[in-house]
């Protein structure tokens, strides 16, 4: 399961978007049939690759970098989290509706994300990004879809949804919605025509919200520090073959997988992408990095006296480890119904 830190802050700070998100998709589905997965152009948008041979010798095993196309999708959405935001979970929303079998296993609510942006499992958008910042207590979720974002808010007035008197604003040649929905309020910018984010945090006033949403806007605009300008993560991020499905960590001291009671002593980052095979399995590669051999070396250590046990525990098929340089590399593989599990151990725990 989703681990109980990262989904109860989400629950506990973003009810609210579960609300307004579900009556801006829901109207929008009802108004339009699913499409398929394009970008604003309408070209179609990279796809992950099956992995046909899952079982090969990990020691040895060449692990393809990030296709160009993928990462360029991924660090576009990205873009939208400040720095302070830790974890980013994304998904490839068409992906999934293309595939009748992951969409049954793998959705928002199976990953604990419901409370973010419910809807969006059979809504319109291409791909989402939720990250919460559990300092503050906020939480940003960047989506890009095939809508102009204010042709949905128009469609979802009739819903519960208020926006605030005058219509929107305008932040750095960005338009910014206030939005109450029974009473809770929150911001939503487009940062262009048909990618956005909503914004708020726990009891957030319109002005604080939109204040989170334009710190989300002036990271995009590169104005302030992002998430992947946290130093190592992008290199990690472009040394994984993404999929449908990836975990950015700037803050691991603290992942499941490694359940000692210890953390992670010299963690700098963690990413996890999430790929099908050509059968009914996942692979999930994560990459995590340190801050010299030693520490990793360590961590190695450590991971190969805990795979045994969480491969009893969750029914994997497969867990396996190595070292490369200041990195760990570790590969999961599982059954599709079985994704969650595997998800909550590279989720921070606390």
């Amino acid at each position: 399961m989703i681990t109980p830190m990262f989904t109860s802050t989400l629950r506990t700070t973003t009810t609210f978007l579960l609300i307004l998100m579900s009556a801006i998709l829901l109207s929008a589905c009802a108004t339009a049939k699913p499409v398929a997965t394009t970008d604003s152009t309408g070209e179609a948008l990279a796809t992950p690759t099956p992995t046909p041979i899952p079982y090969e010798d990990f020691a040895s095993e060449v692990v393809p970098t990030a296709d160009p196309e993928q990462l360029d999708q991924l660090t576009a959405l990205l873009s939208l989290v400040p720095q302070s935001y830790n974890p980013a979970v994304y998904l490839d929303m068409g992906y999934l509706r293309s595939n009748t079998q992951l969409s049954r296993s793998i959705t928002p609510q199976a990953l604990g994300l419901d409370v973010a942006l419910p809807s969006l499992a059979t809504g319109l958008v291409n791909t989402i990004a939720v990250a919460a910042d559990l300092q503050t207590h906020s939480l940003v979720t960047p989506f890009e879809g095939d809508f102009p974002i204010a042709d949905m808010l128009q469609l979802a007035g009739g819903f519960g949804l208020e926006i605030a008197e005058g219509g929107p604003t305008s932040y750095n040649d960005h338009s910014i919605w206030g939005i109450s929905v029974l009473g809770t309020v929150l911001a939503m910018a487009s940062a262009d025509d048909t990618t956005g984010v909503a914004a708020s945090g726990l009891g957030a006033t319109a002005a604080e919200a939109r204040v989170l949403a334009e710190g989300s806007l002036d990271a995009y605009d590169g104005q302030s520090a992002r998430l992947l300008d946290t130093p190592g993560l992008p290199n990690l991020v472009g040394n994984v073959p993404l999929g449908f499905a990836t975990v950015v960590v700037s803050d691991c001291e603290r992942l499941p997988l490694f359940d000692d009671g210890n953390g992670l002593p010299g963690c700098t980052g963690a990413v996890v992408t999430v790929n099908p095979t050509t059968g009914d399995l996942l692979v999930f590669q994560g990459l995590i990095s340190f801050s010299n051999p030693e520490q990793t070396s360590a961590a190695i250590q450590r991971a190969n006296k805990s795979l045994d046990k969480q491969k009893e525990a969750y029914g994997f098929e497969d867990l396996a480890v190595r070292q490369e340089g200041n990195n760990l590399r570790v590969r999961v593989i599982v059954e599709i119904p079985k994704s969650s599990d595997a998800f909550g151990l590279f989720l921070p725990s606390r």
